[in-house]
């Protein structure tokens, strides 16, 4: 039991401090897709391979609804 103990306290902390500091990103994280809704004119060339992106557009009201799901982007 003692040298579970031991190994245990020999590991350190294995969590972060997340909310008083900043988390580490790999290099290559590119972050949240980032939407500039006055430059669309749904043309669909932002097609999303995982759909995590949709767009509807309304005729009748002139508009454009986006819907962007982060938890289904793969950061393409």
């Amino acid at each position: 039991m003692l040298k579970l103990l031991k190994t245990i306290m020999r590991a350190g902390t294995a969590t972060v401090k997340y909310p008083f500091a900043p988390l580490e990103v790999s290099p290559g994280f590119r972050g949240k897709p980032d939407l500039m809704p006055s430059q669309c004119i749904a043309c669909g060339a932002c097609a999303c391979p995982a759909n995590a992106l949709t767009i509807q557009t309304d005729d009748q009201q002139n508009s454009r609804t986006w819907q962007l799901y982060l938890r289904r982007c793969i950061y393409c």
